[in-house]
């Protein structure tokens, strides 16, 4: 038992991450590329996405070398770099030397974080898919494509999602398909219904497009600024000129009171001659 409180069990190398180098080999990487990865912190909260996180660090490992590294070595170096937080200790957390390539480094790091419950709501968001009752025909498409970017082992055929699209977009949007696919869309293919999609999303965004210009411009027009500019005077000179009426009114009343208690007695007086 005394041999696990010994100082050479507590000096091994606990680092779980361990790629090979090649022999005789070895890489020095610079702290301006540790310092770029690390701008895209990873902590493990719910909201995180960690496919997302892979994609990015992938990407950027893609523009950079470190004196000949292969890729495989650099990513697996780097990676933790990007980690934070509860992420970084749960890398932490992993057996001395059992991380030896890239592959086993991202399985391990997306069975952890991209778990079976968030597969499973991220499938229900696609099959429930609604778009939103004022929601544009092409950023419904892109909505329901955000989805299954987020989760890639959806397991839904390609079909089975244009279907869900269908379902799922506004009576107005299905005639529209209906109509364009000489009346039923559901007779189309996967590859026409995905050209009648993908055109009609397309000129629903040119459409939308324009018609934001229109607005923008409609609302930018010197002469309805200068019109607005005029209605706003003419309501201050009204609301002024209601102002000095009720002043007038209220001298009036106050006049009047005063003739009133000052002959008062007198005026009944008169009246009775």
């Amino acid at each position: 038992m005394g041999d696990f409180d010994s100082n050479p069990t507590l000096l091994i190398d606990r680092n779980p991450i361990q790629p090979p180098l090649p022999e005789g080999r070895s890489y020095e990487i610079s702290p301006e590329i540790i310092g770029l990865v690390k701008q895209n912190q990873f902590q493990g909260k719910p909201q995180e996405n960690p496919l997302e996180h892979i994609d990015a660090f992938e990407e950027i490992c893609g523009t950079i070398s470190a004196g000949g590294a292969p890729k495989e070595y650099l990513k697996c170096k780097l990676f933790s770099f990007t980690l934070t937080g509860k992420a970084l200790r749960w890398v932490k957390s992993l057996p001395a030397q059992s991380i030896t390539t890239w592959k086993e480094y991202k399985v391990a790091f997306l069975g952890h974080f991209f778990t079976k419950q968030r597969a499973n709501l991220l499938r229900e968001k696609i099959s429930s898919f609604q778009q939103g009752p004022v929601e544009p025909f092409h950023e419904a498409l892109e909505r329901l494509k955000d989805y299954t970017r987020e989760c890639p082992n959806h397991g839904l055929s390609e079909g089975s999602l244009w279907n869900i699209f269908y379902r799922g977009i506004s009576g107005k949007c299905r005639f529209s398909l209906d109509t364009a696919s000489n009346g039923n869309f559901m007779t189309k293919t996967v590859t026409e219904a995905k050209i009648l999609i993908e055109n009609l999303a397309s000129s629903d965004s040119d459409n939308f497009i324009g018609h934001e210009r229109a607005v923008k411009a409609i609302n930018s027009d010197p002469y309805r600024d200068g019109y607005s500019e005029i209605k706003a005077m003419m309501a201050e000179i009204l609301r002024n000129q209601g102002r000095e009426v009720e002043r007038q009114r209220e001298a009036y009343r106050v006049e009047s009171t005063i003739i009133q208690d000052y002959f008062g007695d007198l005026i009944p007086s008169f009246k009775k001659k």
